[in-house]
């Protein structure tokens, strides 16, 4: 097994491996995205293939170069941590319910 680094560069086959992980995960074929994942891992590349999607993702939403891109990319990171927080609350309350 290659050594895997934590290089940030993802090479091409990288990104073709998140193209066709991004596809898959498009048509719910979820066989092929844990066998895309899976040679990435094999092949030392587990943290490119998540470079490479992430690479994808920056250069899709523009984030780089739009100020009001990664306004909405932090507002919908508040937005989620509260939705979380409020999911993590009512489970507390079920259980505490449970256990009375």
């Amino acid at each position: 097994m290659t050594t895997p680094t934590t290089d940030p560069n993802p090479t091409p086959g990288d990104r073709k491996r998140a193209g066709m992980a991004v596809r898959a995960w498009k048509d719910n074929d979820l066989d092929m995205v844990g066998l895309v994942a899976a040679e990435a891992r094999e092949t030392g590349r587990g943290f490119h293939l998540y470079a490479a999607l992430l690479t994808e993702l920056v250069e899709v939403l523009h984030l780089r170069d739009s100020p009001e891109a990664s306004a909405l990319l932090d507002q919908a990171i508040a937005r989620y941590a509260a939705e979380e927080q409020a999911r993590l609350d009512a489970e507390d309350q079920e259980e505490d319910a449970d256990d009375e």
